[in-house]
C-alpha cells in the first residue's frame, strides 16, 4: 500500500500522485495535522484512513468540524455499527482475507488487517488518532470524550525520546501495552520508527530524531557489512524488532511505518541510501526481524531507483511512496 503525509491542502494532485504509485492496492494518509473534511473524503474515496498526529487534534481541528467530519455516512470509527462484523473477524483471525501478503509466512491476524484495508478502500476511511509516547492512550480519550466516537485506528511512536526524567525502556514498555489493549478492543493498531541518526547515542525529540544528513563516508560505512557503524545500526534496529516480536507473541498485527517522512530535506533517512537502509531492517537484521510476519510496512522514496543488487531479504508488504 501507498500513505503519504499531509500538514497541509489536500490538495487534488497529491491524492492522484498517490493512486498511481498504488494502482489497486489501498492509499493512506498516514499523518495529517488538519483532518480532512468529510467533502475532501467524498472527492477523494480511496483514501482508507486518516491519522491526527497526537496534538494536533487539540490545536489544529477545531471541535466543531472534528465531530462533523466522525460523524460523517462516508467516515467509520471503531464503534461504527458497520464494522462490526469486519471488526469481529480480525479479532479472531477467522475471517477468510480476499487480499493475500506477499509474505509466504503471514499470520492469520495480518491476513485479516490486510483483509479490512481492502474492504474500506474506496467505501469509507477508517478515523485514526495517533498518541504522544509519554502519554499512550491519552489523545484517544480526548478524542472520545470531544466527539463520541471512537477511532478505528490509534498509532504511537516507538522511538521514545530521551528526556529529562523519561526511560525510554518503559515509555516503550507502556506505548506496547497500550496497543495491546487497544487491539483487543478492536482498534486498528499503527506503530512508526524514527530512530536517531546511527551516528548519535541518544534519541533527541522526536521532531529532531531524523534531522541532520550523514556525509557520504558515514553512508559509505552504514552500508558496508561489518562495519563500526553497520554495527551500531544494527543494534538500534533491535530495539524495534524486540518490539515487533512482542506484539507478534500476543497476535497484534501492526501497521509499520519505519523511518517515516522520507521526502523531508532535513531527514537523514531519504534517498535512495537511505532506502536500501530501510529494506535491510526489514530483511537482513541481526536480530532475526525477518522473522516477523505479523506486520504490513511501506518504504519511501527512492524504491523504484534501488537495483535489485540492493534488495537484500523478504520485505513484508512493501510498496513505495512518492518521490
Amino acid at each position: 500500500m501507498v500513505s503519504v503525509d499531509n500538514y497541509g491542502a489536500f490538495d487534488r494532485r497529491e491524492y492522484d500522485n498517490a493512486l498511481s504509485l498504488a494502482g489497486a492496492k489501498p492509499i493512506a494518509l498516514g499523518e495529517v495535522g488538519t483532518a480532512p473534511s468529510a467533502a475532501v473524503l467524498r472527492e477523494q474515496p480511496r483514501w482508507t484512513w486518516f491519522m491526527i498526529w497526537s496534538e494536533f487534534v487539540e490545536f489544529s481541528n477545531p471541535l466543531d468540524a472534528l465531530r462533523a467530519l466522525l460523524a460523517a455516512p462516508n467516515v467509520a470509527g471503531r464503534d461504527d455499527a458497520r464494522l462490526a462484523k469486519a471488526m469481529t473477524a480480525i479479532r479472531s483471525a477467522s475471517a477468510a482475507p480476499v487480499a493475500e501478503p506477499v509474505t509466504p509466512a503471514a499470520t492469520a491476524e495480518a491476513k485479516a488487517l490486510l483483509a479490512r484495508l481492502y474492504a474500506a478502500s474506496g467505501r469509507q476511511t477508517l478515523a485514526g488518532q495517533d498518541e504522544d509516547p509519554l502519554a499512550p492512550g491519552a489523545a484517544g480519550r480526548r478524542v472520545v470524550e470531544a466527539t463520541g466516537r471512537q477511532p478505528a485506528l490509534c498509532g504511537g511512536e516507538l522511538a521514545v525520546p530521551s528526556k529529562p526524567g523519561v526511560e525510554p525502556a518503559a515509555a516503550r514498555r507502556a506505548l506496547l501495552e497500550d496497543a495491546e489493549s487497544q487491539s483487543r478492543a478492536g482498534c486498528l493498531v499503527s506503530l512508526s520508527w524514527r530512530p536517531a541518526r546511527p551516528t548519535d547515542d541518544e534519541q533527541g525529540l522526536a521532531d529532531d530524531a531524523l534531522r541532520g544528513g550523514l556525509t557520504d563516508y558515514e553512508w559509505n560505512e552504514l552500508l558496508s557489512a561489518g562495519s563500526r557503524l553497520e554495527a551500531r545500526w544494527r543494534n538500534q534496529t533491535d530495539v524495534l524488532a524486540d518490539a515487533l516480536r512482542r506484539l507478534q507473541e500476543k497476535n497484534v498485527a501492526v501497521l509499520l511505518r519505519p523511518y517515516p517522512r522520507p521526502n523531508a530535506k532535513e531527514a537523514c533517512g531519504r534517498g535512495a541510501r537511505a532506502c536500501a537502509v530501510r529494506r535491510r531492517s526489514t530483511g537482513d537484521c541481526s536480530s532475526g526481524w525477518w522473522t516477523i510476519t505479523a506486520c504490513t510496512t511501506w518504504c519511501g522514496s527512492g524504491a523504484r531507483r534501488l537495483r535489485d543488487s540492493d534488495r537484500t531479504g523478504p520485505v513484508p508488504i512493501t510498496t513505495t511512496s512518492r518521490d
